[in-house]
């Protein structure tokens, strides 16, 4: 076993997109993805999980559950959920979160074994239907054997404080054969508590508030929801503030297990894809992917790439190229304007040029993965100083947002190749 000092990772709950940009952009190191979260969570609509793919700059896992309620399904149900897994599956999300119970409070086996294979390599997660399982114990050895890789408990009880036993118990038990995700209740002032006690390496909430309708005309006379008539203009989005602070909460926490990192989590058994050097041999591939993304970067030749390689500063890949990243110093022969913008302004500096993630593996965190490993590249070369710049025109909030998480800010503009594109200009500094 190892010891770990690692804080633990934070998965925020989210409701549609926009509670995901909410809740990457604070700090999250993992969203899961619902609609409807006043019935505690549904399958978002494939659009919504789209465009999620678009725009996701952490990993995110999908709710597969067809209804509120209880988490005895119907056969019909069920079908859908195995559809549901499917779709998800085929889009490249990175993982889904499902449970179904038998009537007598056990996990459905055979139906879980099923999900999880249609699954293939997704993350897959047990949600809240372990708390109403009868036997605790013997539940999480029936997710075990389905191959479950985590299952999301607040030990059986309404918060994780009033189940602390529970989930040190289960934390035990589950050694590394599956992770237990802590829930319940969780604020700034107990998740110290909740982790010191328990030995959980990672913690699942929600950071929610309600808002007023932007609705000017109100009709009183209908309810779609029931007898809250109210309800109709209020909506229920992801608090930025709140998330940003509990994820500052996060303390680093001796453990007798191994804690998963904030990028690729696949089955929670899998390995986190590698990091690793740009070599000759990637070039035709490093090539492709630029190219598929040439408009928002720029088009690339293989003799023009050898050259950017042979001057790079730091040129990283993940995986079976699943991203790239190339950065230069302020040493670089190099005549990008963005780059001369900041040498004219800059003695000494690294210059993110582009970072580009496959369409296939989009959403597993793989954009701050390549970041936070330069910066420590970075660190240890003697540079204080990150720069990069985002496309203004088109605006771009999605890379805004994730630049601003990592501590950038934002430094100057300018207009570019005669006057057909605008960017702005960022800096992150790095504290040595």
């Amino acid at each position: 076993m190892t010891t770990e000092t690692r804080p633990p990772l934070i998965e925020i709950c989210v409701e549609g997109i926009d509670g995901l940009l909410a809740a990457q952009a604070a700090g999250a190191d993992r969203v899961e993805l619902c609609a409807s979260l006043v019935e505690g969570g549904i399958t978002p609509s494939l659009g919504t999980v789209r465009a999620t793919l678009d725009q996701a700059t952490v990993p995110f896992h999908v709710m597969v559950r067809p209804r509120g309620g209880d988490f005895l399904y119907s056969e019909t149900e069920y079908r859908s959920m195995l559809a549901d897994v499917a779709a998800l599956r085929d889009l490249g999300v990175p993982g889904v979160v499902f449970g179904c119970l038998n009537a007598d409070g056990t996990i459905d086996e055979e139906r879980m074994s099923e999900l999880t294979e249609a699954a293939g390599s997704l993350n897959v997660t047990c949600h809240r239907a372990f708390d109403m399982t009868r036997d605790p114990a013997e539940a999480l050895e029936a997710l075990i054997r389905c191959k479950v890789g985590r299952v999301l408990t607040s030990g059986q009880r309404d918060t994780a404080i009033e189940g602390l036993s529970l989930l040190a118990d289960l934390v035990r038990q589950a050694g590394d054969r599956i992770i237990i995700l802590g829930c319940g209740g969780l604020d700034l002032g107990n998740i110290a508590e909740v982790r010191q006690r328990t030995g959980l390496a990672e913690m699942h909430f929600a950071a929610l508030k309600d808002v007023p309708s932007a609705m000017h005309y109100r009709n009183p006379k209908v309810g779609m929801g029931g007898s809250d008539l109210d309800r109709e203009y209020r909506n229920t989005v992801t608090d930025t503030p709140q998330v940003a602070v509990r994820s500052r909460s996060r303390i680093p926490q001796h453990s007798d297990r191994h804690t998963a990192g904030g990028g690729d989590d696949r089955g929670g058994q899998g390995m986190t894809a590698p990091i690793a050097r740009i070599a000759q041999g990637d070039e035709a591939d490093v090539l492709a992917l630029n190219n598929e993304h040439a408009a928002e970067l720029s088009w690339l030749e293989a003799e023009r790439l050898s050259f950017l390689l042979g001057e790079a500063f730091y040129a990283r890949r993940i995986g079976d190229l699943e991203a790239f990243i190339m950065t230069f110093d302020q040493e670089a022969n190099y005549d990008s304007p963005n780059f001369i913008w900041f040498r004219e302004r800059y003695e000494r500096f690294i210059y993110v040029d582009r970072v580009v993630v496959a369409a296939h593996a989009r959403g597993r965190g793989h954009a701050r993965r390549l970041y936070e490993d330069l910066f420590e590249h970075a660190e240890r070369a003697g540079h204080t100083l990150v720069t990069c710049e985002v496309n203004a025109d088109p605006p771009n909030p999605v890379s805004d947002a994730f630049h601003a998480a990592l501590g950038f800010t934002e430094v100057g503009e300018a207009v570019i190749h005669g006057g057909k594109k605008a960017v702005r200009y960022y800096v992150k500094q790095i504290v040595t």
